[in-house]
C-alpha cells in the first residue's frame, strides 16, 4: 500500500504537467545541521542534504516530495528518508483556506518504519492548524493523531519569524507510545534566492528507536530555491 500512496503524491503533477501555465512548480535544495522531524533527529544529530519538489495547480490540487540524506551511524551508505504527499486546497472566504490530503513516509530502506497519514487543516492570517491521522504510525500496530499549530510573521522585507507546536497521541494499539509534544521557533533571512534559517527545537525522549534523539537542539539551515 505504501508504494501506491507514494505514487499517488505525484498524480496531480502528472495530470497537470502539459499545462504549467495553470500551476506552479517549485524546487528547492537545502543543507541542515540536523534533520529534525517533530522534534526528533532522523539523522542522529548529523548534517543532511535535502531536496524538495512541489507542484500547485490552479484547480487546488497539489503534490510533492521531500527527500533527505545524511551520513549513517554504523552503516556503509547514507541514512535516507522521503515523504511524498498529495492534497487539495480551497479558499471559501478571503484570507481563509482549508486543505486535506494524504502522505507516505519511508525511512532508511526499512519498510517496518513506513507509515501513511491522512491530514486536514485550516490556514488563516499566516497561521495553520492541522490534524494528521495514521493507522500504523512508524509501521507499528498503533493508531495516532497528531495536532500541530504553525505560524510566521514577516518583520522586514528580508526577515521573518516562525514558530511551531505539535502534540502526538496514541488512539489505539499495542505499542506503548506516550503522548508527547514538540516545539520549535526561529528566524529566517532571505538573501536573493537563498534563505538562512536558525531554529530551536525541543521534544521529550524518543519513541521509535532505542536511543534518545529528542531533547533541545539548535538547527541551522541554508535553503536555495530554483
Amino acid at each position: 500500500m505504501g508504494s501506491r500512496l507514494a505514487w499517488l503524491a505525484f498524480l496531480p503533477c502528472l495530470l497537470a504537467r502539459p499545462a504549467y501555465a495553470d500551476g506552479q512548480l517549485s524546487v528547492s535544495a537545502a543543507l541542515d545541521s540536523d534533520d529534525r522531524f517533530r522534534g526528533v533527529s532522523l539523522s542522529h544529530g548529523r548534517p543532511d542534504a535535502r531536496l524538495e519538489v512541489d507542484y500547485d495547480h490552479d484547480s487546488g490540487l497539489y503534490g510533492g516530495v521531500s527527500l533527505a540524506a545524511a551520513s549513517g551511524r554504523g552503516q556503509s551508505g547514507p541514512l535516507t528518508h522521503y515523504t511524498a504527499y498529495a492534497g487539495y486546497v480551497t479558499r471559501p472566504l478571503p484570507g481563509l483556506s482549508w486543505d486535506g490530503g494524504i502522505s507516505h513516509t519511508h525511512i532508511d530502506d526499512r519498510e517496518r518504519y513506513d507509515y501513511d497519514e491522512l491530514y486536514a487543516g485550516l490556514i488563516a492570517g499566516g497561521v495553520s492548524a492541522r490534524l494528521s491521522y495514521s493507522p500504523r504510525y512508524y509501521g507499528r500496530d498503533v493508531q495516532t493523531l497528531y495536532a500541530d499549530l504553525s505560524g510566521g510573521r514577516q518583520v522586514s522585507p528580508h526577515v521573518r519569524l516562525f514558530a511551531h507546536a505539535g502534540w502526538l497521541r496514541r488512539l489505539s494499539g499495542s505499542w506503548g507510545l506516550r503522548p508527547r509534544y514538540d516545539l520549535g521557533a526561529g528566524a529566517a533571512m532571505t538573501i536573493r534566492a537563498c534563505e538562512l534559517r536558525l531554529t530551536v527545537t525541543h521534544a521529550p525522549p524518543l519513541y521509535a528507536w532505542g536511543h534518545d534523539d529528542g531533547g533541545t537542539a539548535l538547527v541551522f539551515s541554508a535553503v536555495r530555491a530554483f
